[in-house]
């Protein structure tokens, strides 16, 4: 079974992240992902986490939250031996990443389908 870490700081998105990590595990299990689940309390929680991830030979990690966690996520996949897949949820204020690269933000409207994006050759899509 294929290993999936999302890695969710709990106050994005008006506090509503736990929602999309609740359809993002339910998408992800579908697809034969056993889930980890880990919450940013502090400062390079995200960083510590994806390097455990690629240290543990995770083959997804999903940055749920704005552009520091997602900043603080790639920090730790970088300069590993392993590189996991990346997925993005943003639910940031200003989504700068999501923007520079006009990923859609409509479905941080609708809590039915949310939008989880993975990243592969600069290309995205969505995972259900």
């Amino acid at each position: 079974m294929r290993q999936a870490m999302i890695i969710i700081n709990p106050s994005s998105g008006k506090e509503e992240a736990s929602q999309y990590v609740r359809y993002a595990t339910r998408v992800l299990s579908d697809q034969d992902y056993s889930v980890t689940i880990k919450e940013t309390a502090k400062e390079l929680d995200a960083t510590r986490y994806s390097i455990a991830a690629c240290e543990e030979g995770y083959d997804l990690v999903i940055s749920i939250g704005g552009d520091g966690t997602l900043h603080e996520t790639i920090n730790g996949l970088i300069d590993q031996e392993h590189h996991p897949k990346l997925g993005v949820v943003p639910l940031g204020t200003a989504n700068d990443f999501a923007r520079a690269l006009q990923i859609p933000h409509e479905s941080r409207n609708s809590h039915s389908s949310p939008c989880l994006l993975k990243f592969k050759n600069s290309r995205y899509r969505s995972l259900k």
